[in-house]
């Protein structure tokens, strides 16, 4: 064998090897986008809460939450959920900005309240988070909503922040396990109803969050 054909031999190989490597990472973890948003079920309006005192006289009623994130969990067992069979966590498919991506200990970060009357801001906040997730099948949503450790408020009750006892992440169920394959955009819708809810009542406000129902479409 000549010796320029030998290096065209070696270049080759090179380049195999290349083609290898690319064709390797196509064909490793393969993925799916998902986000979420929120659906009040509800009719929109001005007295869709019942307010005690001051607030049963409001023309226009707010009510907000601290979110912090939310992710998917494939399985759950007594409480618990299931790690995936790569031992991987669960994928978030929000993480609120305030959080520097960082759900855990954000309660000194995050400041911003969610609308849940009318959600339109809150989704577009929402929206704009399109995660990768792992391909598989899933059947739970985590909402990560701010608890009230430290006496950290986190309810927004016609202008007046409160602190109410959340028993988090709140674990809702799919309405139907939610398969994700390769390429997919899917969005989770999260329904929730607060009317007749009395946003003074922590009891009652717990209530709708332990309410919520979970759908998910793809787009």
């Amino acid at each position: 064998m000549k010796k320029h054909d030998g290096m065209n031999f070696l270049g080759s190989s090179r380049w195999m090897l290349v083609m290898f490597a690319l064709l390797g990472s196509a064909c490793g973890t393969k993925t799916g986008t998902a986000r979420v948003q929120l659906d009040n079920s509800a009719v929109l309006q001005s007295n869709i809460l019942k307010g005690t005192g001051a607030a049963a006289s409001l023309t226009t009623v707010q009510f907000g939450a601290k979110l912090a994130g939310v992710d998917l969990v494939q399985d759950m067992a007594n409480g618990s959920p299931v790690l995936d069979v790569d031992g991987e966590p669960d994928p978030d498919i929000f993480v609120h900005p305030d959080c520097n991506g960082d759900i855990a200990g954000c309660e000194s970060r995050l400041n911003s309240y969610f609308e849940l009357i009318d959600p339109t801001a809150a989704n577009a906040v929402l929206n704009s988070q399109g995660r990768s997730v792992e391909v598989g099948t899933y059947k739970y949503v985590r909402l990560y909503f701010l608890i009230h450790d430290g006496g950290v408020n986190n309810i927004m009750c016609n202008d007046v922040p409160k602190s109410y006892g959340l028993y988090v992440p709140i674990v809702v169920q799919l309405a139907q396990p939610l398969t994700i394959e390769s390429g997919d955009v899917v969005t989770v819708s999260l329904s929730y109803n607060p009317t007749g809810v009395d946003c003074t009542d922590g009891g009652q406000v717990a209530t709708m969050f332990y309410n919520m129902t979970a759908t998910a479409t793809k787009n």
